[in-house]
């Protein structure tokens, strides 16, 4: 079974109360006079909702990272504003055509 090793030698203790016939509430009530109120604490519902809380907000920022990667658009190489080639370029490559042909 899963829990803490401290409820092994309480599931004993209950036992053994259960083999005198004592009833629930008196085992409950032989509990809370020898271990007092805070044995009978449960966790408090904050401790059941912060996980669910904490994991629903990692899923919604995965979603807007994810998002924002698709949505990206890549970088292109700087082009003069009418998409011409610079004159140093053009005579370049024309001069290395010529050399080619």
């Amino acid at each position: 079974m899963f829990g803490c090793g401290s409820a092994i030698p309480l599931r004993e203790e209950i036992q053994g109360h259960l083999k005198e016939g004592k009833s629930q509430q008196q085992i409950i009530e032989a509990f809370v006079a020898k271990y007092g109120q805070n044995i009978l604490s449960a966790p408090p519902k904050t401790a059941w909702v912060t996980p669910f809380a904490v994991l629903s907000c990692g899923l919604i920022l995965v979603f807007f990272v994810i998002k924002a990667w698709t949505q990206r658009k890549p970088k292109l190489a700087a082009v003069s504003q009418t998409g011409a080639m610079p004159d140093a370029y053009r005579d370049r490559l024309e001069k290395e055509l010529e050399d080619l042909g």
